[in-house]
């Protein structure tokens, strides 16, 4: 399982059916094969963006593990735990870009996404 450090602690981070869920939501049209757009979006927003993700992908590793152990006590990052640490702590984190982070979350498998398609018109 992968993880991320954010104040000096560890963080398990995993994609479950309700992270991916969660992260859909945030996509273009709620669609996860358009989520190389996010990295489109403006820098403010694809902070905001990135720590709903880091988010789903916590919360879906601690749903996980209290799953499998009812006594656990599940202490997944927020977003606002996140949207509060320093810049360059966040920066640092997302150094390799918030896809790199979920692909390594899906257990190393590869995010292979195709940019969007333009609709083109019907030739009359």
């Amino acid at each position: 399982m992968v993880s991320i450090t954010v104040g000096g602690r560890e963080y398990p981070l995993a994609l479950t059916v309700q992270a991916f869920s969660d992260i859909s939501d945030l996509c273009p049209g709620k669609d996860f094969d358009r989520i190389n757009e996010i990295n489109q979006l403006p820098t403010g927003e694809l902070a905001k963006v990135s720590i709903k993700i880091l988010a789903a992908l916590s919360n879906g590793a601690e749903e996980q593990r209290a799953f499998g152990d009812p006594a656990y006590e599940k202490q997944p990052l927020n977003t606002k735990e996140l949207l509060n640490m320093p810049v360059n702590e966040y920066l640092s984190l997302c150094q390799g870009g918030i896809l790199a982070i979920i692909a390594k979350a899906m257990g190393g498998e590869t995010v292979e996404v195709e940019p969007a398609k333009k609709k083109e018109k019907a030739a009359k």
